[in-house]
């Protein structure tokens, strides 16, 4: 898990940068956005869109990595 949050650059990316909002969160929140980023974010599932877009920045970066690979 480690690792595929590591290269998709989750830990920087999300979880330091909004580490005040996020660290007042409920553990189970935390782990359902965290996990729903992971799967946004890695690009072996760029073509379906997630069924429900908790996080604005989530579908900014996928839309971001989706255009890095479609390039």
């Amino acid at each position: 898990m480690y690792q595929r949050m590591k290269r998709v650059g989750l830990i920087n990316n999300y979880i330091m940068r909004h580490y005040d909002t996020i660290h007042t969160e409920s553990r189970e929140n935390i782990t359902d956005s965290i996990l729903e980023c992971l799967e946004n974010w890695e690009p072996i599932k760029v073509l379906p869109l997630p069924k429900v877009q908790t996080s604005i920045y989530c579908d900014k970066k996928r839309k971001e990595i989706m255009k890095m690979i479609l390039s």
